[in-house]
């Protein structure tokens, strides 16, 4: 029996539990970035254990709703991840890469 993946079950929940429109992922994206930001400067503040567990926990949230974007674009986390080492490989010669 073939095992999926870790993305790969994401994307099966998600899909079935969100579906698959990019208008109402990237609205949720927008939610769970503001989320992170609010753990990080709460984690700044405290910097204690319980507020390292929910920056943690936000991260993962921000992390899993990308990778279920990407994947409605047929795309894959590590394909983005590609992309970002590639930009700032390239950056180191040329800053303007990429930059619109």
């Amino acid at each position: 029996m073939i095992q999926m993946s870790t993305e790969e079950k994401l994307i099966k929940h998600f899909d079935k539990n969100y579906g698959r429109s990019s208008g109402f992922r990237l609205d949720k994206l927008k939610e769970e970035c503001m989320e992170l930001f609010d753990a990080i400067e709460n984690y700044e503040l405290y910097c204690n254990d319980q507020s390292y567990d929910h920056l943690l926990d936000e991260m993962s949230d921000v992390l899993a709703v990308i990778t279920h974007v990407a994947s409605i674009f047929n795309g894959t986390s590590d394909d983005l991840l590609e992309l970002a080492i590639e930009k700032s490989e390239k950056r180191v010669f040329n800053p303007k890469y990429k930059k619109h």
